[in-house]
């Protein structure tokens, strides 16, 4: 793989099992390199040539193969289309950086936070790292990380579930269900939808997530009442199978009004796991078992949490304040010294 550096070019290789990386001022120099390292690890060497494809003709080859019918795969097309409207329908071996520039300024101009920009970027990233790997494009274009600041993480105060699960249930058993299920497991909402029957272990009083957004399965224990939730329907049957999201997301949106909550827009369906993993920190559980729990990539993932761990910090001001009684004098200082 070949990617640009600033003015460099950087190579990469993996070869008999070795890993080697390697800058060169032009393209031509780190593909002969590249080409020379994968001979030498009894490999075929890349083409040297590259047969152009709109940007437009790639996306809609590619979104099947990288995303697959699931939900998001819209949401590309989207973000897709979008960058089209943007910088017209450019051959892939023809995008460079001031494509990217031309996007950021667009994204900007349209409000787009740092968050959004990345989610657009990675999108776009995901498509261009398959047509380099594929040898369709020569080199992989650079999509700057924008910085995201730490935003405040919104949770459910146990009134505010009481209230917002009371309208629910109201509305449907099935959603009521569903809701205690994910705050006492974490879940997201498509694991839990997509949880069938035989991920149930009833000895054990778990349930394992085989479809994840990670596509690393996980297995998590159940309280009385998230276990109530699972086993309250016809044996057999998906547990939530019945469940339609956008009937769902209509109940929870009414339910948020009726609970006084219609004024904050962060009380989402994804407010649940928050709240999981908030009560989980503030409880004294360790990041490490959150982040195993919740099924989080890194540790950076789990860090928002952190803050909401038990510290007393009062103690410290103890420790500074002991045995003083403001100022220390100078000569106390040379005395003790």
């Amino acid at each position: 793989m070949i990617r640009k550096r600033g003015n460099a070019y950087q190579a990469d290789v993996s070869a008999g099992g070795k890993r080697k990386r390697k800058q060169f001022s032009t393209w031509s120099a780190a593909k002969a390199w590249e080409d020379a390292q994968l001979e030498a690890g009894g490999l075929s060497p890349s083409a040297s040539t590259y047969s152009s494809e709109s940007l437009s003709g790639a996306s809609s080859r590619l979104i099947g193969v990288l995303w697959g019918n699931s939900d998001y795969s819209f949401t590309v097309r989207r973000n897709l289309d979008e960058v089209l409207e943007v910088i017209g329908d450019v051959p892939v071996d023809q995008f460079s950086d001031k494509h990217v520039e031309k996007l950021i300024n667009h994204y900007r101009s349209i409000g787009n936070s740092n968050a959004t920009i990345n989610r657009k970027f990675a999108c776009l990233s995901k498509l261009f790292r398959h047509l380099h790997r594929t040898r369709a494009i020569s080199f992989m274009p650079y999509f700057p990380r924008q910085k995201e600041p730490v935003g405040r993480i919104r949770f459910l105060t146990l009134d505010e579930e009481d209230r917002m699960f009371h309208f629910i249930r109201q509305f449907s058993e099935d959603h009521y269900r569903l809701v205690v299920f994910l705050v006492d497991t974490g879940a997201r909402f498509s694991e839990a939808l997509k949880l069938e029957y035989r991920d149930i272990n009833k000895a054990q009083r778990s349930v394992t997530f085989w479809e994840t957004k990670t596509n690393h399965s996980r297995t998590v224990y159940l309280t009385d009442r998230a276990y109530e939730a699972v086993m309250s329907v016809e044996e057999g049957k998906p547990p939530f199978g019945s469940i339609n999201k956008w009937t769902f997301r209509d109940h929870w949106d009414k339910a948020r009004e009726l609970a006084g909550l219609g004024h904050d827009s962060q009380v989402v369906p994804h407010t649940l796991r928050h709240t999981c993993a908030s009560r989980l920190v503030q409880g004294g559980m360790d990041l490490r078992r959150v982040q195993e729990w919740l099924g989080h990539r890194s540790m950076q993932m789990t860090m928002r949490y952190a803050h909401l761990a038990p510290c007393d910090l009062k103690l410290c001001v103890d420790v500074l304040e002991r045995g003083r009684g403001g100022m220390v004098d100078a000569a106390v200082l040379n005395t003790a010294s």
